[in-house]
């Protein structure tokens, strides 16, 4: 963000390719998907968010699975 909104002054701010990028991705939603899409991907993400903030999410996963770099 401080890209965007440049340092405690507002100097080195880029706020107008922040408008860009965000212009272009609603350009881009509207033009390649469809509704069904996007009700679609909003569903999954609250049913992901409820599953993570759930008391019942184990807190002690462990990722042993994951190969180490």
């Amino acid at each position: 963000m401080a890209f965007f909104m440049g340092d405690l002054e507002g100097r080195g701010a880029h706020d107008y390719l922040g408008e860009r990028i965000a212009t272009r991705g609603r350009l881009w939603t509207e033009m390649y998907w469809r509704y069904e899409d996007m009700q679609a991907y909003f569903l999954r993400l609250v049913l992901e968010y409820g599953r993570v903030s759930s008391k019942e999410y184990p807190t002690d996963t462990r990722f042993d699975y994951i190969a180490s770099v």
